[in-house]
């Protein structure tokens, strides 16, 4: 009896746990308080590149007022100097003279028309529907015939990977990452066109590519994202336990099964968790170790998302028609499924800025906005040293060493802790007083003469780099320990 009641606990935990971490449709913010920020509008001091995905999602086309705001915004913003680029999707069904699919088409290539700067349209999965490489390139040929201009579609003739130099500072990948998926033996002829014949010689070959632009700002665009927090990274939607979709199967509560099996275990190619799928994320994660201003530009999920892993910024911008679940989830800053598309700024002096909007009420709303990369792509060590004073644990390991310190102590130790945030020194200057861990005073700025000479006899000294500067000779001193970073300590250690 027990037992069958721990087993219902343990479903109901399970369950719920399940449903709280599904992805959902509110729009989500890692910081609410700091939702968009404030930048030049001045448009001649950085290029845009603009993007939006999945047109052809939905059977009934492109969201129509999201392509009106877009025409209506670029032809007051976009200078010739900036890029569109579509991410793939751009038609429903799985054949160029199936259904609507040539009138969907028809409003994307209206929108490439009427952009004032350069248009870039690359393949997704449904591109590849139709007779796998040939489909892809009926596609192409009847985007470049409508507008008159050959290389807006790319890469070409199916193949799997194009470079396009933008100036000095910025280099343009893309990568297809269906042709990397497919089932090529199901294609007869596959790759005759194309340079690049295997999988490894495109891993070889972008590896190249990007080595030779790793001090540029690097655009990796593809069609599927690196990381996600929506359907195909792993997350599950509520809806699949009651409504029929894809994502179960159209079976609901059974399909639910389904739903979670093939999210989790990559049963389906275009999940990330996919073994063919794993392999090419697998090699761009290891390539991105050297490349510390790379841009991973994708759609494949129906929603807007903004992921920042290690030195990888993921800019996911697929609500262009039909808009799915998705989660804030890991590494996330932002997430939304609302009709929009997503700005990239990049400055001439080597910072960024990312710029998410969304149709509300047939008008275009900065939802989202966030500096990726400062001042020439450097770290931006405000931000940083910020983090690291808001980190509980990081604190709690440099109090750990001062009791060791203490503990262990075979000589007179007389330690000093120095540090830029107040708030910092002031959390550890008050843990060492109500821990009883030794005698600790201040020696910051504003103090009286007096009062940091009675710090100086203390057993520990909380200061500021500042202080620290300003010739202080306090012989007794043994141990320094430094709570934040700093670029020269030679005159705060002197």
């Amino acid at each position: 009896m027990l037992h069958k009641k721990i087993l219902r606990v343990l479903s109901f935990a399970i369950s719920l746990m399940i449903i709280i971490s599904c992805a959902s449709k509110r729009t989500q913010y890692l910081d609410t308080k700091t939702k968009t920020i404030t930048t030049s509008g001045d448009t001649s001091s950085y290029r845009s590149v603009y993007l939006i995905g999945n047109l052809g999602s939905s059977k009934s086309g492109p969201n129509k007022k999201l392509i009106s705001a877009f025409d209506s915004v670029q032809s007051s913003n976009a200078s010739k100097e900036d890029y569109l680029v579509i991410l793939g999707d751009n038609i429903y069904a799985n054949a160029l003279k199936k259904g609507t699919n040539e009138e969907q088409l028809k409003q994307s290539i209206s929108l490439i028309k009427s952009f004032n700067g350069e248009t870039l349209v690359i393949p997704g999965e449904n591109e590849w529907n139709d007779k796998g490489a040939k489909g892809v390139e009926k596609i192409e040929d009847y985007i470049e015939s409508k507008i008159g201009k050959d290389n807006h579609f790319q890469p070409e003739n199916g193949c799997p990977l194009e470079t396009i130099t933008i100036d000095d500072e910025t280099e343009i990948i893309i990568v297809d990452s269906q042709w990397y998926i497919e089932d090529w033996s199901k294609h007869p002829n596959f790759n005759d066109k194309c340079a690049i014949k295997t999988r490894t010689q495109l891993i070889t070959a972008l590896k190249d590519e990007a080595r030779k632009a790793r001090h540029k700002n690097i655009l990796l665009v593809m069609h599927h994202p690196l990381f996600s927090n929506g359907i195909y990274g792993g997350e599950m939607s509520t809806r699949s336990l009651y409504k029929p979709s894809a994502e179960n199967a159209f079976i609901p509560l059974v399909g639910f099964g389904w739903a979670f099996m093939r999210t989790q275990g990559g049963l389906s190619k275009q999940d990330q968790f996919n073994p063919l799928m794993n392999d090419l994320m697998r090699e761009i994660k290891k390539m991105a170790i050297d490349l510390p201003r790379l841009f991973v530009l994708s759609a494949h999920e129906r929603s807007q998302q903004y992921i920042v892993n290690k030195n990888i910024r993921q800019i996911i911008s697929g609500t262009g028609s039909k808009t799915e679940y998705a989660r804030l989830g890991k590494d996330g800053y932002f997430s939304s499924v609302a009709p929009g598309f997503t700005e990239l700024r990049l400055f001439k002096n080597g910072s960024s800025t990312v710029h998410y909007y969304t149709l509300e009420q047939n008008k275009l709303v900065e939802k989202f906005s966030k500096v990726a990369l400062n001042f020439r792509g450097h770290t931006n060590y405000t931000i940083m040293i910020k983090k690291l004073c808001e980190f509980d644990e990081r604190s709690d390991f440099i109090l750990k060493i001062v009791k060791n310190l203490i503990k262990n102590d075979t000589k007179e130790q007389h330690i000093m802790i120095i540090g830029h945030n107040k708030t910092l020194l002031k959390y550890i200057h008050d843990t060492i007083k109500s821990q009883e861990i030794a005698p600790v005073g201040y020696y910051i700025g504003g103090m009286k003469e007096k009062d940091l000479k009675e710090s100086e006899g203390k057993k520990i000294i909380i200061a500021t780099y500042a202080m620290a500067e300003e010739a202080l000779d306090i012989k007794t001193l043994s141990t320094l320990i430094m709570a934040t970073p700093k670029i020269d300590v030679r005159q705060a250690v002197g």
